[in-house]
């Protein structure tokens, strides 16, 4: 054969080759890939491809759809070991279903279809031993919101159809069903957060919570034994008050305490005996005879109830519930600030509940013999929603104390009259108050009473004397102290400060004064006394404010506020990502309100004193909502400073010139930002900016050091860390994670990379460098002409996913 006829032949049998071992791919690749190239490169809209080596064809092939959105070369049967949910509870709760993962994904989301793959295959091989599911969160809203889902794709873990634990791991096969395998070996769970233990509360099915010292120990294997003899439930452990408090004990209780709760039904027993795992199985055991009997009596078919209301049966025991006063939205708070109801417990009640039927003649029988002492009272907040969400009212029935028209504290005790009874002349008998949780302040700042509110680092002997001292000469006044910095925040206090503080607030007319002075007994009461006139005097302010604006007094003073700049919704989020305003403050106000008035003046003159060094600016929240409510706004006026975009801190000093100016421009010279509190990191996780969070051991160490040393080379990202486990899980730091651990979030635009070797200055610049980089760049007619040319034949889809492209030369 000659060389002429030779090329022509070889050239012809190797493209037949090709196109053969094509072809016995499925679907056909050649027709895949050829098809959706030549189309892509017709297209004459600006389009992007990643720049990085060619990818494998398996890896690509969960990015291409045909024309019905369906996926390419991932087979439908591939993820047929997942199971697809549209009611996640009635699936949980199928006792089939005893280990199950649900992942909330959604459709668009890049980071939900990089998983596919893992997931399918760690289903595969789970398959018979855990259940693996999936529900597209983006549409079922609901769900999303009931499980508290932030982002996708989140995965959760179920037990017996109870939330036990959030998955943070490697997104690969190996690694999830090794996780899963070990959760499903775990016979007692932690609980280490509020938002794990909301995510439990949520679930219809009985669990077991103990409270105690040590995670790990004696009581740990006892709780452990019991849980053998009841795998149908779920066995918790928590050495947090706050997250004691959320299933009802007492966190001044001596530990270990142990409860057992099925929300649905109200049982919702404590453990009398001894901590030891026969006496517990005993306890599991008689709630659920407990919870049989309430189906039996309750549910089932209500034959029992209806019977004895019909005459059909012995009649109900009647119950004199004269000495119990009846409450509604419309009179609470009368009733409360009534200076003959000093002393006040009130029953959040459900008339449906059987637990709140349960209560009456306890509840009865304690108001007769506390009558002239105390007044015990109740309201149906299943009927009267707007009191059941003022003061946080989760489930019926719900008993809080009230002492001169302020919460002061709730009743986790026994439901008997002499319990109820000798818990209530205990509280009058005291004088401070404890608040150890945020829901506790969030009651006390409902009331329409002067507060005292005092934040120590350590609740000693000494400062207590001292407020109980003072609070002998206003017994008027509900005296409180707290050691958290988050609920001292609550209260405008600087949870940073080092030394005891005391604030005097009385939220109606706006009274929201510091101590300066020492902290004794007369100081306090004293500086009582001046809140109280200081009260007085603004009733009179107020008087005179409205004879002034009606033209009957003087023309008040003209305030020149030009160098603050008046923000809205529409225009908040641009004014804080220009570049010009990379040091801003804003003051959250209320047009209304006589503390944001009175801040006017100072706040103007501190803008002109900062301009061109800072922006100071101004949003009235009273009208733009939307904007207090990103920012958790509660009180006016509300003053943050964000750098870059981003919140880094709120101003609780001085209302003058001077102490603005002096606070905004220390902050300005600072290079890293501590968070303390959860408040301040959802803040922070609104902005739109790029952040760097540090989870380290201690705020003032060698790796604050690092972080400095690299905060000077990105000056136009901000850094932050923290100490806090909550705070970390906020920004996907798993909380088992050896520290110091480090993220760089970039929440619009997915960005999460986290730093993996060594925590230094040099590293942690490479990896906020390397997550600014646009992982994408242009490829648009303008740059390649030739390939637009080429005419079209075939469909293209719009939402083609051409991100998984190479821009390696497809021919030559």
């Amino acid at each position: 054969m000659s060389t002429t006829t030779r090329t022509p032949f070889l050239i012809f049998t190797s493209i037949l080759l090709i196109w053969a071992c094509l072809s016995f791919t499925s679907p056909p690749l050649h027709f895949i890939y050829f098809s959706k190239i030549l189309s892509f490169l017709q297209d004459k809209q600006t389009h992007y491809v990643e720049t990085r080596p060619l990818i494998r064809v398996e890896e690509s092939r969960d990015f291409l759809y045909d024309q019905e959105g369906h996926p390419l070369g991932l087979p439908s049967f591939y993820e047929k070991d997942v199971v697809e949910l549209w009611s996640v509870q009635q699936f949980l709760m199928d006792k089939s279903n005893q280990y199950v993962m649900v992942q909330f994904y959604a459709p668009w989301c890049y980071w939900s279809r990089r998983l596919r793959r893992a997931y399918a295959e760690a289903a595969m091989k789970l398959k018979g031993e855990a259940v693996l599911a999936k529900v597209d969160a983006s549409a079922q809203v609901l769900i999303r919101d009931d499980y508290k889902v932030n982002g996708y794709p989140t995965m959760l873990f179920f037990v017996n159809g109870v939330y036990v634990d959030t998955y943070y791991g490697d997104r690969n096969s190996d690694d999830i069903v090794t996780w899963v395998r070990g959760k499903m070996g775990s016979l007692v769970y932690n609980v280490t957060t509020k938002e794990k233990a909301e995510r439990i509360l949520a679930a219809k099915s009985m669990t077991v919570l103990a409270f105690v010292d040590a995670l790990e120990g004696t009581y740990t294997e006892e709780l452990a034994a019991s849980s053998k003899l009841h795998t149908d439930v779920n066995f918790y452990q928590t050495s947090c008050a706050d997250i004691a408090k959320m299933f009802h004990i007492d966190p001044q209780i001596k530990s270990p305490a142990l409860v057992v709760l099925k929300k649905e039904y109200g049982i919702h027993n404590h453990l009398d005996g001894q901590f030891n795992s026969r006496v517990i199985s005993e306890f599991v055991s008689s709630s659920k005879r407990s919870l049989e009997n309430t189906f039996i009596f309750e549910e089932a078919p209500e034959f029992r109830q209806e019977s004895t209301i019909t005459g059909l049966e012995a009649e109900p025991l009647q119950i004199d519930e004269k000495d119990v006063v009846e409450l509604s939205a419309g009179n609470l708070s009368q009733f409360l600030m009534t200076k003959g109801n000093q002393y006040a417990m009130v029953q959040f009640y459900a008339s449906w509940c059987l637990w709140s039927k349960r209560l009456r003649g306890a509840y009865a029988a304690a108001a007769m013999e506390l009558k002239g002492v105390a007044v015990l009272s109740k309201v149906d907040a299943s009927n009267e929603i707007i009191v059941g969400k003022e003061y946080e009212i989760n489930e019926y029935p719900t008993m809080l104390f009230f002492v001169n028209g302020a919460y002061v504290d709730s009743y986790c005790g026994e439901r008997s009259r002499d319990a109820i009874v000798t818990w209530v002349k205990g509280k009058m008998g005291s004088r401070v108050y404890d608040i150890m949780t945020i829901q506790e302040a969030k009651r006390i700042l409902a009331a329409k009473s002067m507060i005292v509110f005092a934040f120590i680092s350590a609740l000693e002997a000494t400062y207590n004397e001292e407020l109980a001292a003072a609070s002998k000469l206003h017994t008027d006044v509900n005296f409180y102290q707290t050691s958290y910095p988050d609920v001292g925040k609550m209260f405008h206090i600087d949870p940073q400060i080092e030394s005891v503080a005391l604030v005097v607030l009385e939220k109606e007319s706006g009274i929201h004064n510091h101590l300066d002075d020492q902290f004794n007994s007369r100081a306090i009461a004293e500086f009582v006394s001046s809140s109280k006139r200081s009260l007085e005097n603004t009733i009179f302010e107020e008087f005179h404010q409205e004879s002034t604006i009606s033209g009957l007094d003087a023309h008040p003073l003209q305030i020149d506020e030009k160098d603050v700049v008046e923000l809205s919704a529409g225009n908040f989020s641009q004014f804080l990502m220009a570049k010009s305003n990379q040091y801003a403050m804003v003051q959250f106000y209320a047009s209304w309100c006589y503390w944001s008035k009175r801040l006017k003046g100072a706040y103007a003159a501190a803008a002109t004193e900062l301009k061109g060094v800072a922006v100071l600016s101004k949003v009235d929240v009273s009208k733009e909502h939307m904007v207090g409510k990103e920012y958790g706004i509660q009180g006016y006026p509300t003053v943050l400073f964000f750098v870059n975009g981003a919140y880094v801190d709120s101003y609780y000093g001085d209302r003058s010139r001077d102490a603005i100016v002096t606070w905004v421009k220390g902050k300005m010279g600072s290079r890293m930002y501590n968070i303390t509190t959860i408040g301040e990191a959802e803040r922070i996780l609104a902005a739109k900016s790029m952040i760097v969070l540090a989870f380290v051991d201690d705020l003032e160490a060698a790796y604050t050091e690092e972080l400095v040393a690299a905060s000077k080379l990105h000056t136009d990202v901000n850094f932050y860390q923290t100490t806090h486990y909550d705070v970390a899980k906020m920004f996907n730091i798993d909380e088992q994670v050896q520290r110091p651990a480090l993220v760089v979030l970039k929440k619009d635009s997915g960005i999460h990379n986290h730093l993996v070797g060594e925590f230094s200055s040099r590293a942690i610049v490479k990896l906020v460098s390397s997550s600014k980089r646009p992982p994408l760049t242009t490829f648009n007619m303008e740059k390649y002409p030739k390939f637009f040319k080429i005419p079209q034949r075939l469909s293209f889809r719009e939402d083609f996913h051409e991100d998984k492209l190479s821009t390696q030369p497809i021919w030559t």
